[in-house]
């Protein structure tokens, strides 16, 4: 009879987790002996209400949890179940096994697996992928005059009126430029949005470009629909800034061979490097690696994190016989930046470039670390200094070399300055008019800089 009650609760409890998790599970083999006391199996004629407790719970259950799944799993010294999820929170099942059947501490049960359902994410990214079509003649002698060309790509609903089924869409510059083009700026005149499952001709979706710069490789669409008034479409949600870290899941979601919308996997190899790419001309732009596979028909597309949030737009892959699964995307922290510029400026104007204001400092890196975080990850932090400032400069009089940059305030938001890209991405987002505060280190003290973005500092990219 005791060996029954046992097994029926480690039963139970093999139950409860495999329900909730699609990983496997295992138990410890130096499990502590048992002592079958009166409360142990469903049978005990022992009231033990008296020893329950409210089990204390971070999680909220009456909420449908996506891209979550359990990360470990242990029994306390009451005999609740402890699970803890891939998003850091903890959740009591409550008294799975008796208190009296433990003798000795807690039991650990081993969960192994990816710990990474990536099905809930595609779906939520999905909704807001579309496929990018242009078409225009060329002008270009090795095609016949009057001739149509075809290119593909894919982008995102970056920003979407319910009421009016107005949207902006972010994609690549390159899907939406080419030099052989035959407009006064090389931008097809031709551009269709096609939404996920809504692929045949009829529901093909004109849009307008707004701008876009070839030196971010970002391009923003505008289009109008009733289509996007469904309940079926949203626009993307975006993660925080600089949240994605190497080793993290990167979801591509494109339109690889212009055949569809379709959906890969992977991680996140680098979140920051460089690469060159041609465009109008050599570009040098900042990006994430990724080992998920990317093809022709991938740019502009959606890169997600496992809880379908952005964290980049696909735009390029290394292709050579001696290198395999390197991709690469824009972060969110530059594509975004980008886009909202673009918005700004272009949009109802003649203007069709980013406009970034430049302070007139230099500055570098001046220490270099890796830092393990509270949260499991690792990351790298540097120390940016001023190394110089421009005279007659905006920061003229009001930065300093020898500066230690700790943080950029924006429009009301902070941007706390932990690598060097962060004060590049963050002056993306500062307007004419506006007053930029920068929190630096003084010989010792922390000082405010008040500085205000003028017509003159402004550079057109």
């Amino acid at each position: 009879m005791k060996k029954q009650k046992i097994i029926l609760a480690l039963a139970s409890l093999l139950l409860i987790v495999i329900m909730l998790s699609s990983c496997s599970l295992s138990f410890l083999t130096n499990l502590p002996d048992f002592n079958f006391g009166s409360n142990v199996g469903s049978d005990s004629n022992t009231d033990s209400s008296a020893n329950k407790e409210e089990p204390d719970n971070d999680f909220d259950t009456s909420t449908p949890i996506e891209g979550v799944s359990i990360a470990s799993a242990r029994i306390n010294d009451k005999g609740e179940l402890i699970l803890t999820y891939t998003n850091g929170k903890s959740q009591n099942l409550g008294v799975v096994v008796g208190r009296d059947g433990i003798s000795t501490g807690e039991i650990d049960v081993n969960i192994t697996g990816t710990g990474v359902d990536v099905s809930s994410a595609v779906v939520k990214g999905i909704r807001s992928a579309v496929s990018v079509i242009c078409a225009m003649d060329q002008k270009s002698t090795i095609f016949e005059e009057g001739s149509s060309f075809v290119s593909s790509g894919a982008g995102v609903i970056y920003k979407l009126d319910k009421s009016t089924g107005e949207a902006y869409i972010i994609t690549n510059y390159h899907v939406v430029y080419d030099e052989e083009f035959n407009t006064s700026n090389n931008i097809c005149d031709d551009i269709e949005i096609y939404l996920y499952g809504a692929h045949l001709e009829k529901y093909a979706i004109p849009a307008t470009y707004v701008g876009g710069s070839p030196n971010y490789d970002i391009a923003v669409l505008k289009v109008k629909n009733d289509l996007l008034k469904s309940a079926t479409y949203s626009q993307v949600e975006v993660a925080e800034f600089n949240s994605a870290y190497a080793g993290d899941a990167a979801i591509a979601i494109g339109n690889p061979g212009g055949s569809g919308i379709a959906a890969t996997s992977g991680i996140i190899s680098a979140d920051s490097e460089y690469i060159t790419i041609d465009i109008k001309d050599t570009v040098e732009l900042r990006v994430m690696r990724i080992d998920t596979p990317v093809n022709p028909g991938n740019s502009g597309g959606g890169l997600f994190n496992k809880n379908g949030q952005l964290i980049g737009i696909v735009n390029a892959k290394t292709v050579d016989s001696s290198v395999e699964s390197v991709g690469y995307a824009i972060p969110i922290s530059i594509a975004c930046s980008v886009a909202d510029n673009i918005i700004h400026y272009c949009d109802g104007t003649k203007e069709e470039s980013v406009q970034r204001p430049m302070f007139g400092i230099e500055i570098k890196i001046n220490d270099s670390k890796a830092v393990y975080t509270d949260d499991g990850k690792i990351t790298v932090e540097e120390e940016i200094v001023v190394n110089s400032v421009t005279k007659g400069s905006i920061a003229d009089g009001k930065m300093q070399a020898g500066d230690i940059i700790k943080s950029i305030k924006v429009g009301g938001k902070t941007y706390t300055v932990t690598r060097l890209f962060n004060t590049i991405d963050a002056m993306l987002n500062a307007r004419v008019g506006e007053t930029v505060i920068t929190t630096v280190e003084r010989n010792g003290e922390i000082v405010d800089v008040s500085i205000t973005i003028t017509e003159g500092c402004i550079t057109k990219s």
